[in-house]
């Protein structure tokens, strides 16, 4: 009778050294998969699963062979990336401000409750969808133009845009205030006609901030020749006399050239102003 020997089940070196590379490589993704970094893997040393997460791609293999499948044909949204259902799939959106012309930026972005897009920069302000179209029910198509450069936006309660900045003179320029209401149209009750420009000196000022006080002042902060420049307003677009005497300061921080960045309000309604002199940066706060 002939004799038959009895096959070994050991894995042949190479065998070993070739799984265990391949354990190597797909660790990473295990470890993606207790994270939540965002690959749908699912792993298979022949029919006991190792884990399994969320994605697009997929692993599984056997003894003898390593299988790259596809588990699931859905985005990756993983933290950071793109948002592809803004704008047109690729989660940017290019608004065209000057006909062609090269030039337009924006300064300032808010976020309404309803999830409608407010920014702002040179020349104009704009309102988009939250998927990135523009809102046709603001403005003209979703844009409202002003004559000057915005350099901040702030929501009131009620729906109303207050945007501040400066005339855009290109020198000597002065604060200048906006309010918009919800349909991009100016808000008349606002100051001439829906502006307000404040005058500090001959050398210029620019609002680089604004904010909303709770009992409805509208504080705006940014560079008053060469200073720290605060304008402070009533509702209505006044100066507020209750504010540095004429609702105006100007804060020397350094002998040199200083600029007001942002500001914020404490909840005691002192006020904290951050920005630049003399080439280092320089925090301030204001009584209110």
């Amino acid at each position: 009778m002939p004799q038959f020997r009895k096959q070994s089940r050991r894995r042949s070196p190479s065998r070993r050294h070739s799984l265990g590379c391949l354990k190597r490589f797909l660790a990473p993704f295990s470890e993606w998969s207790r994270t939540g970094f965002g690959l749908s893997t699912r792993f298979n040393i022949g029919n006991r699963p190792l884990g399994r997460a969320t994605g697009r791609l997929g692993f599984a293999w056997s003894h003898s062979a390593a299988v790259v499948e596809t588990l699931e044909d859905r985005r990756l949204l993983a933290a950071g990336d793109l948002d592809l259902t803004f704008g047109g799939g690729d989660g940017i959106v290019t608004t065209d401000l000057m006909a062609g012309a090269v030039g337009g930026s924006f300064d300032a972005v808010a976020v309404q409750p309803d999830g409608k897009i407010v920014a702002a920069g040179r020349g104009a302000i704009l309102r988009y969808n939250p998927d990135g179209t523009l809102d046709s029910g603001f403005g003209e198509g979703g844009k409202s133009f002003v004559s000057g450069n915005v350099g901040a936006i702030a929501l009131q309660t009620d729906g109303r845009i207050v945007v501040a900045g400066d005339t855009g003179r290109g020198c000597c320029n002065d604060f200048k205030l906006w309010r918009f209401d919800t349909d991009g149209s100016l808000d008349t009750s606002l100051g001439n006609e829906g502006i307000v420009v404040t005058h500090f000196g001959p050398q210029g000022a620019g609002a680089l901030d604004v904010v909303l006080q709770s009992d409805g002042k509208i504080l705006a902060a940014g560079v008053a020749e060469g200073e720290f420049g605060f304008a402070r307003y009533n509702s209505d677009g006044s100066l507020d006399p209750t504010f540095d005497d004429d609702g105006l300061a100007q804060i020397p921080v350094t002998s040199n050239y200083d600029v007001a960045y942002g500001v914020a309000l404490q909840s005691d309604g002192k006020i904290v102003a951050a920005g630049s002199g003399n080439f280092d940066t320089q925090v301030i706060r204001l009584h209110p």
